[in-house]
This record gives structure tokens, sequence and C-alpha cells, in this order.
């Protein structure tokens, strides 16, 4: 009988051990609290359950407090409030990012010949600190927003750099430069038409003088509105485009000599 009650006492013991070890490791896990940006649109919810009451509506990009975690939830505060929000897409990791029909047909800035160089996305996409979809998620770079890419990885991805921090973004999701097209043997040109020698052709990347003159010109016609800035983005593309399209124009967003002399 005395056997038995030791034994009981040893192996609470043990159990009791595991416990602390298990508290002190999930402590040593996380620091809490801590400041983060939310990956995903999510709710914030009065407890840790789906069917919680919602309190809140938390966007992508917006900055939350963690304060704890509860089982697939974190605890968390949010524009005053306190709440839970489910942990995978305050961290980015749900749903995974699948790159929709439509990016695969972008047209690349054929000019461009070497990295680094600007450009910018066609969707919302996640950089990431290596090149791996399963990597730490360091924020979602916005649609339309301008990169400098400085290489391109045989996986897919692209290392970028964008709001002063560096890291990869899964390619399909960026206008890229075709170096393979600016390697190629360069086909016989028509001869210029007077006056054209003084312009360049200018597309998205491009800066300077001419992009500025761009721009007037698009404004004036009330196809960009905003102020002259002299750096050919996702903007000044999209005035070009519709510029293109009204006037019977192949709509590339590429603005060539002839353009320019109309």
């Amino acid at each position: 009988m005395r056997q038995h009650a030791r034994g009981s006492r040893i192996i609470a013991g043990l159990v009791s051990a595991v416990l602390l070890v298990l508290t002190v490791a999930g402590a040593i896990a996380a620091t809490y609290p801590y400041e983060t940006t939310c990956m995903e649109n999510v709710n914030l919810r009065k407890t840790a359950s789906a069917s919680g009451t919602i309190l809140k509506r938390i966007s992508k990009g917006d900055t939350v407090s963690v304060l704890g975690v509860s089982g697939s939830y974190y605890q968390v505060k949010f524009d005053g409030v306190t709440g839970y929000a489910m942990r995978q897409y305050v961290d980015g990791t749900s749903p995974e990012e699948k790159v929709p029909d439509t990016l695969v047909q972008q047209t690349a800035p054929s000019a461009i010949k070497s990295y680094p160089y600007d450009t910018y996305t066609v969707d919302s996409v996640k950089l990431r600190k290596t090149a791996s979809d399963t990597a730490t998620v360091m924020l979602t770079i916005p649609k339309d927003a301008a990169v400098t890419v400085y290489d391109v990885t045989s996986s897919g991805f692209a290392k970028v750099k964008y709001d002063g921090k560096t890291g990869y973004a899964m390619a399909a999701f960026l206008v890229l430069a075709d170096f393979s097209k600016a390697a190629a043997s360069p086909k016989a040109t028509a001869t210029p038409k007077p006056g054209s020698e003084k312009y360049t052709t200018l597309m998205v990347g491009s800066t300077g003088e001419f992009v500025k003159a761009l721009q007037e010109a698009m404004i004036e016609l009330k196809y960009l509105e905003g102020k002259v800035d002299g750096k050919f983005g996702a903007q000044t593309k999209t005035a070009v485009t519709t510029f293109q399209k009204r006037n019977g124009l192949t709509q590339d967003g590429v603005v060539t000599t002839e353009i320019q002399l109309l």
C-alpha cells in the first residue's frame, strides 16, 4: 500500500515537472505583447471561436498588438478593442498565394537591360525572408506598388526591395524585364520621322524630363490625375493605356517616339 502511494506521488511529481517545462518553453517561444502587421483581412471576435461575436474587422496592413495565444487564435488588441483573431490570417499563412491567370499576361518592360531596376506589382504579394512559399512573411506589398528588383531565382521568386526592406516575392506578381529579348539580335528599323531623334521610348521604370513632359500632356488631356514627378509608374501606364485605347493604338502602356510626335 505504501509502495503504491509512493509510486503515485512520483508520477504526480513527474507530471508537474513536464507541465512546468511546457509552460516555460511556451514563454520562451514567444514574448508578449508585441506589435505586428496583419497580413490578411480577419474578424476580431469576442471569444476564441468561429462563432464568437464579431467586434471589429481588421484589414490587411493594419497594426495589431498580440497579447497571447489560444489554440488557433491570437488574443490581440486593435483600435482600442481586445479580442481574438485567427493566427493564420494575422501571420499571412492562409490562404496560399495562388497566381491568377490574369497575371501571366503582363507585358514586361523590354528596354531594361540589367539589374537592379524599378518596376511595380500587378497584385498584392507577400515579401518573404527567403525564396520559399513557406518562408517567414515580412510584410504584404500592395497592388501597383513600386519595387526595386535585384534578381530572379529559378524557383519563381524575385529578390526585391520595398519600403526599405529587402526580401523575396513571387515573380508572377511583378512586371519583370525580359533580358532574353534585350540580348536578341537587333532587327532592322524603319527610317525615323523628322524630329523623332530627340525622343526616346518611355515605359514603366523610365524617369526624367521626357516622362515629365508625357505626364503634363496626360494631365492636360484628362487621362492622368495628380502631380508631375518624372517617374513612369503604374498610374502613368494606366493613363497611357487609356489614351492608346481611345486612339485605336496598341494598348501596351509603352510610349513610342511615334506617339510622342502625335
